[in-house]
């Protein structure tokens, strides 16, 4: 069966597949993804967990943190390149979260909302037309 998508960290340690159906992606503002991103924000989408499959996990490590709202946060990344991969939630097990930039295929990343607006830094342009959230928004399914 091929994969619905791919990707890998910077250095190539870290790879996976996803063969599920993918799900929404999004922008978030907050200083937490700010701080992991080095940039303005994070873009990620969410996947099922059931459906990804680390091909080659020799490098993960992992960041624990309680969120604004008060969810533990687990954050994945690659021990080697640094490259942020994974953010996973105990609140919410079905699923994970996958950051942009370490798919193989871009286009498949359609943002469809974004949250934390109100951490938003004024020279980041996101589309206008997105659902806007001033701060968390409520979970999807």
């Amino acid at each position: 069966m091929k994969p619905t998508a791919s990707g890998s960290c910077l250095c190539g340690n870290i790879k996976f597949e996803y063969f599920g159906q993918l799900g929404p992606s999004s922008y978030c503002h907050c200083d937490d993804c700010k701080k992991v991103t080095g940039s303005a924000f994070l873009v990620s989408i969410r996947l099922h967990a059931k459906d990804l499959k680390i091909v080659s996990e020799n490098s993960i490590k992992s960041f624990s943190k309680k969120s604004d709202i008060g969810n533990l946060i687990i954050r994945e990344f690659c021990e080697n390149c640094g490259s942020p991969l994974f953010t996973i939630s105990p609140h919410n097990p079905d699923f994970i979260w996958v950051k942009a930039g370490c798919f193989d295929e871009f286009d498949i990343i359609k943002p469809i909302h974004q949250s934390w607006t109100d951490s938003k830094v004024e020279w980041a342009n996101i589309p206008k037309n997105l659902k806007s959230y001033e701060k968390s928004r409520t979970f999807l399914k």
